[in-house]
């Protein structure tokens, strides 16, 4: 399923499916990643990326997540295809 997340002002085109107890993850045109997410302790999330394992802690609020990981904090919104196509159709016309 391809998705369009957006970080800061950039908007990230995303592709996931699913592979035996995971997902495989390309973002763009990048290389396609092994991905896996389990419970841990304390409320946080165990992220396996290509069999890298990093502790996360992630809350949501609507199309938003806020992410912990590695020390940084990340916001990464869900952009609507539905809604992006309508503001997109919303660019002003002037007259000839």
């Amino acid at each position: 399923m391809r998705h369009i997340l957006k970080i800061g002002d950039t908007e990230y085109a995303v592709t996931l499916t699913r592979a035996g107890g995971g997902y495989r993850l390309r973002v763009g045109d990048g290389p396609e990643r092994l991905v896996q997410v389990e419970s841990a302790e304390g409320g946080r999330s165990r992220l396996m990326i290509d069999g890298k394992m990093e502790l996360i802690s992630v809350a949501t609020k609507g199309d938003r997540a806020f992410v912990h990981a590695n020390g940084q904090n990340i916001e990464v919104a869900y952009v609507d295809p539905v809604r992006r196509s309508f503001k997109c159709a919303l660019v002003p016309i002037t007259p000839v």
